[in-house]
């Protein structure tokens, strides 16, 4: 009796959609909290991208934020909401020039903010970012910023609704994370500073969602 054979072009198909899922479900953790099922992961994604800024604002923003003696300018924000009904947080995005294009936004000196909307766990923001960053970066790069992300994401804490996390990421200073505008962590690799805000302002398509939003 003859087995059936799998060819390779199905093999990659199985593989290509396989990762496919694995990252959109890493990609809507960490925006619109953990969702039990993977239906309503999917349903949450698709209604995201329609109702992205269909509310007014519940949090203001500074006009100006200073890094390092580097003034930041407020150039656009945007915000994300699960449903129809459930505001996840609010973005801001801050440069020290403008205008900058998407393709190379990963490039200039920024400043992320985001301000929740409702309470997030720590453990949550960690499982959702090495989920992402497994699929972005190499096996290289993976090895190499081991150790930045762990320090990085032990130092994640819980949110409550109208707490900040903030990232800067300025070229001899590295990656610096802040909470409630206080600075929790610094990560003095300027490489690693790029490639960690790629999780929200890099070239993939859910970023692209952000980026959208936020660019002038």
């Amino acid at each position: 009796m003859e087995c059936a054979s799998i060819g390779e072009s199905e093999v990659e198909f199985g593989l290509h959609w396989w990762t496919t899922l694995r990252y959109r479900v890493a990609w809507t953790n960490l925006h619109h909290l953990m969702i039990a099922s993977t239906r309503t992961v999917w349903m949450s994604w698709v209604l995201l991208s329609a109702s992205a800024q269909a509310y007014g604002s519940m949090f203001d923003f500074q006009s100006t934020i200073v890094i390092g003696e580097r003034p930041f300018q407020l150039v656009g924000r945007t915000q994300f909401v699960a449903g129809f009904f459930f505001k996840v947080y609010e973005a801001g995005l801050y440069l020290d020039q403008a205008p900058v294009s998407e393709e190379n936004i990963t490039d200039k000196p920024l400043y992320l903010e985001l301000v929740y909307s409702r309470s997030i766990k720590a453990e949550q923001f960690k499982n959702a970012a090495e989920s992402i960053l497994g699929m972005l970066l190499s096996e290289e790069q993976s090895i190499r910023y081991a150790q930045y992300v762990e320090a990085l994401h032990s130092r994640y804490q819980d949110v409550q609704e109208g707490d900040r996390y903030g990232l800067s990421s300025v070229p001899g200073r590295g990656l610096t994370l802040f909470f409630n505008n206080a600075e929790v962590i610094n990560i003095p690799d300027d490489a690693f500073a790029k490639d960690y805000v790629k999780i929200w302002l890099g070239d993939h398509r859910d970023a692209e969602k952000m980026k959208k939003g936020l660019l002038p």
